[in-house]
């Protein structure tokens, strides 16, 4: 969602026509019988070497000297201030733009009318 202004928003959809081919990721397979392994993910407590489940792991955040404790909902709300979307603030002359700015391929934007009306 593109905000041109508080009361004017259009909807956006992004396509790219060309995309760098990557290697695929790397599967483990067992040596005897070829079959795919499932990988299983643990945390184990330092101290007294027990699983550790989801809940049970902290995230803090360090101010001044204190640790100060976080939990994953804070940290969800505190990601979502403010809707998705982006904001347009001006424009700038196309003279600014140098041929650094372009490293990635392009991305065409088009109007989504199926999230806001009148997009397009």
């Amino acid at each position: 969602m593109l905000s041109l202004s508080p009361r004017s928003q259009i909807a956006l959809k992004f396509f790219s026509t060309v995309i760098p081919a990557k290697k695929p990721i790397a599967k483990k397979v067992n040596a005897i019988n070829n079959k795919l392994l499932r990988t299983t993910l643990r945390y184990i407590c330092a101290e007294t070497s027990s699983v550790l489940y989801k809940q049970q792991i902290g995230t803090y955040y360090p101010v001044g000297s204190e640790k100060v404790i976080v939990t994953q909902d804070e940290i969800s709300h505190i990601k979502m201030l403010q809707s998705p979307g982006m904001t347009l603030m001006g424009f700038k002359p196309r003279s600014y733009l140098r041929v650094y700015h372009n490293i990635k391929h392009s991305i065409f934007a088009t109007p989504d009318d199926s999230r806001i009306k009148g997009s397009s």
